[in-house]
């Protein structure tokens, strides 16, 4: 048998290559993406020990390249390795963690908000039971209060916020002292006393008539304004906790000390 070379040159009667596709009247070019790869092919004759060499060329896009399997041992070393599953697991926990405190947090705020509208907290009634000057080098004051408590299962406790306790004639401020710590129990009642001690400063003359006069009895107004903080607890539960203000006007018909009667009052909380 002999070996084919094609001609290197030249063309044959047709003007055609053996080797080439027929021509459609139009050239044809390879698409855009293709990409040829030449690699020689070489073929030994029995006969001769000449070499020929015929050109193959293949589209690129045919050739298949698939990854050496080192490549998928060490992927699924990483992803089996136990840095990786350990850091997995602790996401995991984390996670887990995070949406039970979530949770927690939601089943909380629902009970408190439920709670709050089943046993609406109502406020403390206070009312003024009596009123007593201190007249000595400065003027002070006792006021004797009586709170009430109106809810039946809320416990309240009481304690002074911010400028506490001031009894005031007109503008003018008397006194100032602290609220002291009180715990009410549902539906209960307890006397409260507020030591005021007096402020600096002359005293109005209609205060001071009213304290020293022997004789006539000096009616005056005055203001008793109250910041308490209080916390209203159902059972273990803390339902609500603020601060709040407590405006009592009231009017006395003397402050000599004995006889003392409060003619009217008001308190707002």
């Amino acid at each position: 048998m002999e070996e084919r070379v094609p001609p290197t040159g030249g063309s044959s009667s047709s003007g055609d290559h053996p080797n080439e596709p027929p021509n459609h009247h139009h050239h044809h070019h390879p698409h855009p993406s293709f990409e040829y790869k030449t690699q020689p092919i070489t073929f030994t004759s029995e006969q001769e020990n000449d070499l020929s060499t015929y050109v193959v060329q293949i589209p690129k896009d045919q050739i298949y390249r698939v990854p050496p399997p080192e490549n998928a041992h060490i992927v699924e070393h990483h992803r089996n390795s136990p840095t990786a599953m350990g850091k997995r697991s602790v996401c995991n926990r984390v996670l887990w963690i995070i949406m039970i405190l979530v949770i927690i947090g939601v089943v909380i705020t629902i009970t408190l908000v439920t709670l709050h509208q089943v046993y609406r907290p109502k406020p403390v009634a206070f009312s003024i039971v009596n009123v007593h000057a201190r007249n000595k080098s400065r003027i002070g004051y006792d006021i004797s209060l009586k709170a009430s408590n109106p809810n039946e299962e809320i416990k309240i406790n009481f304690a002074s916020s911010g400028g506490g306790i001031s009894l005031f004639f007109k503008t003018k401020q008397l006194a100032m002292g602290d609220f002291p710590k009180l715990q009410l129990e549902g539906s209960d009642s307890n006397a409260v006393l507020l030591n005021l001690a007096g402020s600096n400063g002359a005293v109005p003359q209609e205060i001071d008539q009213s304290i020293n006069d022997k004789k006539i009895d000096h009616q005056v107004s005055l203001s008793l304004k109250m910041k308490l903080n209080a916390d209203m607890n159902l059972g273990f539960l803390n339902l609500w906790s603020n601060d709040m203000n407590v405006d009592c006007e009231f009017k006395v018909n003397t402050l000599r000390g004995a006889g003392t009667r409060i003619l009217s009052q008001k308190c707002d909380s």
